[in-house]
């Protein structure tokens, strides 16, 4: 997979045992959208469009064959 010059990232959180991901704007680190379902974060990635503006390789999303 390529890496692109992307806006956003994927991170994947543990917090008192419990894990969830969340999509975080780079250039200043504010939280647009957390949920503990990988789908979830697809759904909103393909909805928002930050699909076309390209993200970085998310092994998370490969594994659970989501795009």
């Amino acid at each position: 997979m390529k890496t692109t010059n992307n806006p956003y990232k994927i991170e994947h959180v543990s917090d008192f045992g419990m894990a969830y991901y969340q999509v975080v704007r780079k250039r200043d680190e504010a939280i647009l959208y957390a949920n503990g379902n990988i789908d979830n974060i697809a759904s909103f990635i393909l909805d928002e469009g930050i699909d076309v503006a390209g993200f970085d390789a998310v092994p998370e999303f490969a594994s659970n064959h989501v795009f």
